[in-house]
């Protein structure tokens, strides 16, 4: 198995799209056709709303068991 195979089955592990592009202007490499990754941004974008969510609302609940625990048990 080659490193590029490993980094993308890594990347797909951790739900991480990659876009693939030919090129040959890469610095060093000019005229030679190389295969180049680069992030999806529409979907990392997705990914980091999706986890923005997910710490907003771990700050709210967290924020509300505060507030419980500092009224106190009720008095019976």
């Amino acid at each position: 198995m080659s490193d590029t195979q490993v980094i993308h089955q890594l990347l797909a592990q951790l739900g991480i799209k990659l876009t693939r592009h030919w090129s040959r202007s890469l610095l060093g490499y000019e005229g030679e056709k190389l295969r180049t990754y680069t992030l999806d941004q529409a979907h990392w974008c997705k990914r980091v709303a999706v986890l923005e969510r997910r710490e907003a609302k771990r700050q709210r609940l967290q924020a509300q068991r505060s507030e419980v625990e500092a009224l106190g048990s009720p008095t019976p």
